[in-house]
């Protein structure tokens, strides 16, 4: 949310979309990791997600390719631009192990245009970069308690929004989500 292109709803379910989760599930982590059905799972706080409807990579890749096009964006000479910019971006990674997923994600957004470029960092420019909020786009793992407490609203609260070297990586800010994530530490 930080830095456009990423400031547009339909640009963020596009690249949602473009995530093949079925194949790096299958052929990264071989089939042992499943995708988390609640945001706290095995816990008395456990809500399921909405379930995926059943729907080919092909179709959530024309749904993503809908969504650009509503945001704007068009295809030129096989890029996708908009104002006559290109759609490029960089994401950073913290881990060499990570760069599988986001080389599979390159070459999803690759098929819609986009381009990136992914840059592998050592701990202490990830740190730095993550803690400036100098990114367009970061792999990081949240990590949360089985019951959820303060670290919510260091994660999504406006008062960590621009704190620097803050946790609130996507730079949201909402007053529901502070009131929903202030219930945690209540």
């Amino acid at each position: 949310l930080r830095r456009a292109p990423f400031d547009d709803l339909n640009v963020r379910q596009a690249l949602a979309l473009a995530l093949d989760e079925e194949w790096i599930g299958k052929n990264i982590y071989y089939g042992k990791q499943r995708r988390i059905q609640s945001y706290f799972p095995n816990s008395v706080l456990s809500r399921p997600l909405p379930p995926d409807e059943a729907v080919s990579y092909r179709m959530k890749l024309r749904q993503a390719a809908d969504l650009l096009k509503q945001a704007g964006w068009v295809i030129e000479d096989g890029k996708l631009v908009k104002d006559g910019k290109p759609f490029h971006f960089e994401i950073i990674l913290n881990a060499q192990e990570d760069e599988k997923i986001a080389l599979n994600f390159k070459k999803a957004l690759e098929r819609l245009g986009i381009s990136m470029d992914i840059r592998v960092l050592d701990s202490a420019t990830f740190q730095k970069r993550s803690g400036d909020y100098d990114y367009d786009m970061v792999l990081h793992y949240w990590q949360n308690s089985l019951s959820p407490g303060t670290e919510q609203m260091l994660y999504w609260g406006c008062d960590a929004t621009g704190r620097p070297a803050g946790f609130n990586y996507s730079g949201i800010c909402d007053p529901q989500i502070d009131t929903v994530a202030a219930c945690g530490i209540a």
